[in-house]
Order: C-alpha cells, then structure tokens, then sequence
C-alpha cells in the first residue's frame, strides 16, 4: 500500500515537459492567429470599398446624373469612406481594338448618338487603415439616356 501512495501525482519533470509543450505550441499558433485577424480584417474593409464603389455607379445611373462632371464626398452610412468620381466623355473609338476593319462596322461608325453618348466613370474609394490611407479604383464605362 505504501508503494501506491508514492506513485500518485505529477513529477516536477513531467510538469515541466507540458508546459515546454504547451508554450512552444502557443508560440507557433498565435502568430498565425494575428495573421489570420488582419487579413480577415484587410479583406472586409476591401469588400466594403468595392460595395460602396457600385452602389456609387448604380446611384449615378439611377439618378441620371452621366454628364462631364466630378465630386467627392462621404458615404452616410459608412464615415471611414470617402469618394471622388470623375466622368468624362469618351470617343468609342478610341477604346476599341485598332482594326480598321473591325471598327469600320455601321454600328460603330454610324451611330453618331451612340459615341456622344458614352461616358467613362472612375470611382476612387479611400480609407483609413492602421494610420495609412487605402485607395480602391474602378473604371465603368456608362451610355446615358438618349435626349429626345
């Protein structure tokens, strides 16, 4: 019986091999736990960018507002995002393939209305990360309505 008793427990070397164990564990792991945050983090705040910067498009069209013009401001719902857009008017052929014969089609060439008609908008979203300012870029091309 006397034997029984000295065998329960931990020895002070065993303890000590687990806890070697355990912190060499948490010393590998918790660097890519940090990782993991900031890219999850990076990823929201450029999901949210891209979001904003369509709902920007969409609100343009909607609003008829594709005319030579830019603006900046702030989205209401979102106070760490700014904008800026420009439109600019845009010669259709000036962006379409360099083939003469290709571009010598009566769709392109003889629809005058149509080339007056097309706007290029570029939409810059910006952002505060960590103490350094984030930009996302899109370009669209857009028709605005015909004037009657």
């Amino acid at each position: 019986m006397n034997q029984n008793l000295k065998h329960k427990g931990f020895s002070l070397m065993e303890v000590l091999v687990s806890i070697i164990i355990i912190a060499s564990t948490v010393a590998v792991v918790m660097p890519n736990i940090s990782a993991t945050m900031y890219m999850t983090h990076k990823a929201k705040t450029m999901v949210t960018a891209v979001q904003l910067a369509r709902n920007l498009i969409n609100e343009i069209q909607l609003e008829n507002k594709i005319s030579v013009t830019s603006e900046d401001g702030k989205f209401e719902d979102f106070e760490d995002y700014r904008y800026e857009y420009v439109i600019e008017k845009v010669n259709l052929m000036e962006i379409l393939p360099q083939d003469e014969e290709k571009n010598k089609s009566k769709i392109l060439t003889g629809s005058k209305s149509n080339n007056e008609r097309l706007f290029k908008v570029q939409i810059l979203v910006f952002w505060d990360a960590a103490g350094r300012e984030q930009t996302y870029e899109t370009n669209s091309y857009l028709f605005s309505e015909k004037k009657k």
